[in-house]
């Protein structure tokens, strides 16, 4: 407690809990912390995602979102569970691999031959990539 006593110890109690939150999301986000997961994580999956341009429309995105779902239910359970933790939750290699107790290269290979997968299906249905 401060040497006064605040009016509204809620009030209180919410900046002090806000200026943690923010104090832990730069240290969980800081660059060196990241280790720059984010922009190698968006390389990867770039060639497999359309441009902006081929999806403005709301159809399209329907009809992108309807593939990824059919792509994702096609992947097996562990495949899938991969796929989701590198390009949803971006999880770095090492940890998916600690994870599901797998070596780095059979977690980059199982990425690889998705992101194929997922590429081929995209340009059969006539979305280009």
């Amino acid at each position: 407690m401060p040497p006064n006593r605040p009016s509204v110890l809620k009030t209180f109690l919410g900046k002090i809990t806000r200026n943690l939150s923010l104090d832990r999301y730069e240290l969980l986000n800081a660059k060196k912390r990241n280790g720059g997961q984010m922009p190698l994580i968006f390389d990867e999956i770039q060639e497999c995602i359309p441009s902006l341009d081929s999806t403005e429309n709301i159809v399209e995105e329907i009809a992108l979102t309807d593939i990824l779902n059919r792509f994702l239910s096609s992947l097996s359970l562990e495949q899938r569970k991969i796929f989701m933790r590198r390009y949803w939750y971006l999880s770095p290699i090492k940890e998916i691999a600690t994870e599901y107790d797998m070596s780095e290269s059979k977690i980059k290979m199982s990425l690889f031959r998705s992101r194929n997968e997922l590429k081929k299906l995209l340009e059969k249905e006539g979305i280009s990539v």
